[in-house]
Parts: C-alpha cells; sequence; structure tokens
C-alpha cells in the first residue's frame, strides 16, 4: 500500500502555474484589450468612417496614438491615396542619365514581393 501511495504522488504531473489566478485575470484583460486596440485604430481613421468607430476610438486615443495603432492604411479603399514609389533620374558629371525606382522590383526580388507595386 505505501509503495501505491508513493508512486501516486511521484507521478502526479500537473504543472505549477507561477502566475496567481488574479494575475492570470489582469494579463488577459489587458492582451483583450490590446487585440481590440489593434482592430479598432485603422477602423476608426478618416476618411471615410463611421461615428460609431469614431467614438469607440475616442475612449482609447492616448493608447492608440503611445502605440502608434492609430493607422490605416487604406490599401483597398475606394480612395487608396498616392503610392510609394519613388521614381529618380540622375544627371551624372559625364552627362550621362540613369534612371530608376525604389523598391525595385527586379533588383530586390523576392524581399519586396509584399509591396504594392
Amino acid at each position: 500500500m505505501a509503495k501505491q501511495r508513493e508512486s501516486s504522488t511521484s507521478n502526479d504531473s500537473s504543472p505549477a502555474l507561477p502566475w496567481s489566478p488574479r494575475t492570470r485575470g489582469i494579463v488577459s484583460i489587458f492582451l483583450a484589450f490590446h487585440v481590440a486596440a489593434v482592430f479598432i485604430g485603422p477602423w476608426s481613421t478618416p476618411p471615410p468612417t463611421s461615428g460609431l468607430s469614431q467614438r469607440v476610438a475616442d475612449g482609447i486615443e492616448p493608447y492608440l496614438r503611445a502605440l502608434a495603432l492609430h493607422n490605416g492604411y487604406r490599401f483597398f479603399a475606394p480612395n487608396p491615396g498616392p503610392s510609394h514609389l519613388m521614381h529618380y533620374r540622375l544627371h551624372l558629371r559625364d552627362g550621362s542619365t540613369k534612371e530608376g525606382r525604389f523598391p525595385d522590383l527586379e533588383e530586390q526580388w523576392p524581399r519586396q514581393l509584399y509591396h504594392r507595386y
């Protein structure tokens, strides 16, 4: 009998939790808040935006600004805005001209595949 009790207690493999239930609850609430903020930031940036999204974002505006979560790229909106491509023309001392753009799909492949060309 004594050997059975020893083996049953030594085989107990339940891990000890390093955080108390209160600490885990606080961290979980913070993580849920942060994930919500990640979505609220782009959802509420004008134009266009709804009054509801603006009111929700106004409540957490300092947090959005502190972590730069208030951006909305609007790549797929009706008005996506200007391109981020830079075109250049160099006039060299020997009189020749060189033209190009940044980022260049030919020279920076495949690292730049995620960019909007």
